[in-house]
Protein backbone atom coordinates (compact mmCIF):
# COMPACT_ATOMS: atom_id res chain seq x y z
CA UNK A 1 0.00 0.00 0.00
CA UNK A 2 2.83 1.99 0.81
CA UNK A 3 4.46 1.35 -2.10
CA UNK A 4 1.17 2.58 -4.49
CA UNK A 5 1.01 5.70 -2.97
CA UNK A 6 4.52 6.86 -3.19
CA UNK A 7 4.23 5.91 -6.78
CA UNK A 8 1.34 7.59 -6.95
CA UNK A 9 2.43 10.51 -5.43
CA UNK A 10 6.23 10.13 -7.54
CA UNK A 11 4.03 10.11 -10.44
CA UNK A 12 1.80 13.04 -9.69
CA UNK A 13 4.68 15.40 -8.92
CA UNK A 14 6.10 14.43 -12.23
CA UNK A 15 3.38 15.22 -14.39
CA UNK A 16 2.96 18.31 -12.67
CA UNK A 17 6.35 19.16 -13.38
CA UNK A 18 6.91 18.11 -17.02
CA UNK A 19 3.55 19.17 -18.76
CA UNK A 20 3.11 21.77 -15.98
CA UNK A 21 6.47 22.97 -15.17
CA UNK A 22 4.52 23.73 -11.39
CA UNK A 23 7.11 22.07 -9.02
CA UNK A 24 6.88 22.10 -5.42
CA UNK A 25 9.84 22.64 -3.00
CA UNK A 26 9.07 20.42 -0.65
CA UNK A 27 8.15 17.64 -3.03
CA UNK A 28 11.30 16.35 -3.98
CA UNK A 29 12.86 16.24 -0.19
CA UNK A 30 10.05 13.77 1.01
CA UNK A 31 10.44 11.84 -2.14
CA UNK A 32 14.13 11.73 -1.14
CA UNK A 33 13.36 11.21 2.83
CA UNK A 34 10.32 8.50 1.90
CA UNK A 35 12.44 6.83 -0.20
CA UNK A 36 15.59 6.47 2.47
CA UNK A 37 13.00 4.59 5.16
CA UNK A 38 11.72 2.67 2.15
CA UNK A 39 14.99 1.37 1.73
CA UNK A 40 16.33 0.71 5.36
CA UNK A 41 12.67 -0.86 5.84
CA UNK A 42 13.57 -2.91 2.81
CA UNK A 43 16.70 -4.33 4.79
CA UNK A 44 15.03 -4.83 7.50
CA UNK A 45 12.54 -7.26 5.65
CA UNK A 46 15.32 -8.91 3.80
CA UNK A 47 17.13 -9.95 7.22
CA UNK A 48 13.45 -11.35 8.41
CA UNK A 49 13.25 -13.24 4.85
CA UNK A 50 17.10 -14.25 5.11
CA UNK A 51 16.83 -12.62 0.80
CA UNK A 52 20.31 -10.86 1.51
CA UNK A 53 23.28 -11.89 -1.26
CA UNK A 54 25.50 -13.73 0.24
CA UNK A 55 29.23 -15.24 -1.36
CA UNK A 56 29.02 -18.35 -0.40
CA UNK A 57 32.76 -19.78 -1.94
CA UNK A 58 34.15 -20.48 1.06
CA UNK A 59 30.77 -21.60 3.16
CA UNK A 60 30.51 -24.49 0.75
CA UNK A 61 34.08 -25.34 0.97
CA UNK A 62 33.40 -26.22 4.46
CA UNK A 63 31.95 -29.77 6.05
CA UNK A 64 27.95 -29.62 6.08
CA UNK A 65 28.01 -30.14 10.02
CA UNK A 66 30.08 -26.40 10.52
CA UNK A 67 27.15 -24.82 8.34
CA UNK A 68 25.27 -23.85 11.18
CA UNK A 69 28.07 -22.73 13.12
CA UNK A 70 29.02 -20.24 10.24
CA UNK A 71 25.12 -19.46 10.26
CA UNK A 72 25.11 -18.43 13.91
CA UNK A 73 28.44 -16.51 13.15
CA UNK A 74 27.28 -13.86 10.70
CA UNK A 75 24.07 -13.53 12.57
CA UNK A 76 25.92 -12.59 16.09
CA UNK A 77 28.67 -10.39 13.62
CA UNK A 78 25.57 -8.22 12.23
CA UNK A 79 24.22 -8.22 15.58
CA UNK A 80 27.26 -6.53 17.05
CA UNK A 81 27.34 -3.84 13.92
CA UNK A 82 24.29 -3.09 14.82
CA UNK A 83 24.59 -2.75 18.38
CA UNK A 84 27.73 -0.51 17.36
CA UNK A 85 25.29 1.39 15.23
CA UNK A 86 22.44 2.06 18.07
CA UNK A 87 24.72 3.05 20.24
CA UNK A 88 26.30 6.12 17.84
CA UNK A 89 22.97 7.30 16.55
CA UNK A 90 22.00 9.13 18.96
CA UNK A 91 24.64 11.51 19.33
CA UNK A 92 24.37 11.71 15.30
CA UNK A 93 20.78 12.23 15.58
CA UNK A 94 20.82 14.84 18.90
CA UNK A 95 23.31 16.94 16.38
CA UNK A 96 21.02 16.93 13.71
CA UNK A 97 18.21 18.14 15.91
CA UNK A 98 18.19 21.87 15.29
CA UNK A 99 19.16 21.11 11.30
CA UNK A 100 15.72 21.92 9.24
CA UNK A 101 15.55 20.45 5.63
CA UNK A 102 15.55 23.53 3.26
CA UNK A 103 11.40 22.69 1.99
CA UNK A 104 10.02 20.81 4.44
CA UNK A 105 11.39 22.25 7.82
CA UNK A 106 11.32 19.24 8.93
CA UNK A 107 14.57 18.03 11.55
CA UNK A 108 16.78 16.04 10.10
CA UNK A 109 16.83 13.81 13.23
CA UNK A 110 13.32 12.37 11.96
CA UNK A 111 15.02 10.90 9.33
CA UNK A 112 17.73 9.75 10.69
CA UNK A 113 15.71 7.99 13.00
CA UNK A 114 15.16 5.24 11.19
CA UNK A 115 19.12 4.37 11.55
CA UNK A 116 18.71 2.80 15.27
CA UNK A 117 14.89 1.78 13.90
CA UNK A 118 15.77 -0.96 11.59
CA UNK A 119 18.90 -1.72 13.59
CA UNK A 120 16.99 -2.73 16.62
CA UNK A 121 14.69 -4.51 14.39
CA UNK A 122 17.74 -6.08 12.88
CA UNK A 123 18.91 -7.61 15.66
CA UNK A 124 15.45 -8.83 17.00
CA UNK A 125 15.16 -10.95 14.02
CA UNK A 126 18.69 -12.08 13.99
CA UNK A 127 18.11 -13.28 17.67
CA UNK A 128 15.05 -14.91 16.47
CA UNK A 129 17.21 -16.91 13.87
CA UNK A 130 20.06 -17.86 16.02
CA UNK A 131 17.09 -19.38 18.56
CA UNK A 132 15.69 -21.04 15.47
CA UNK A 133 18.96 -22.38 14.19
CA UNK A 134 19.89 -23.54 17.81
CA UNK A 135 16.85 -25.03 18.38
CA UNK A 136 16.60 -27.16 15.13
CA UNK A 137 17.79 -30.55 14.20
CA UNK A 138 18.61 -30.10 10.58
CA UNK A 139 19.58 -27.08 8.72
CA UNK A 140 18.35 -26.91 5.05
CA UNK A 141 21.28 -24.91 3.02
CA UNK A 142 19.49 -24.05 0.13
CA UNK A 143 17.32 -21.65 1.55
CA UNK A 144 19.15 -20.51 4.58
CA UNK A 145 16.49 -21.53 7.26
CA UNK A 146 16.00 -24.00 9.58
CA UNK A 147 14.02 -27.04 9.20
CA UNK A 148 12.54 -29.31 11.90
CA UNK A 149 12.69 -33.17 10.85
CA UNK A 150 9.66 -33.94 12.08
CA UNK A 151 7.08 -31.16 10.03
CA UNK A 152 9.30 -32.49 7.02
CA UNK A 153 8.35 -35.94 7.84
CA UNK A 154 11.96 -37.11 7.74
CA UNK A 155 12.55 -38.10 11.21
Amino acid sequence: MVNELSRGFCNHISFLRYIFGITYVWSEELITFLFIWVVFFGTVIGVKEDQHIKIDFFYNLLPKKAHKFVEILIAVIVIIVQLFVIKTCPKWIQSARNVVTAGLRLPFQYIYAILPISAFLIILFELARICQLLLSKSFKISTGTCVNRKETGEG
